[in-house]
């Protein structure tokens, strides 16, 4: 929900279906296909397999570490009076 949103404060008045279709596409590619194998990469690098979970809390700090990257990035979304003036 948040990207859509995001998207409809960044694109162009234009285009907002094509590119909230592509928005769409691209987000279920990720979460159905890509997801599982970098899960399955992550799960290699770090060692981790049905019996062998020693790992596992190493995985979890990575993703709790990397799930607030974004937050890094907030300061690039254009503020309304940003998008008025465009």
């Amino acid at each position: 929900m948040t990207t859509g949103i995001l998207f409809a404060k960044i694109i162009p008045p234009n285009i907002e279906v094509s590119l909230y279709a592509l928005q769409c596409g691209l987000t279920k590619l990720s979460n159905n296909n890509l997801a599982s194998y970098v899960t399955i990469l992550w799960n290699k690098w770090f060692n981790i397999t049905g019996e062998n979970l020693d790992d596992l809390w190493k995985l979890m700090v990575v993703g709790m570490v990397f799930s607030l990257v974004p937050l890094a990035f907030l300061w690039m979304v254009p503020s309304r009076d940003t998008t008025a003036k465009i």
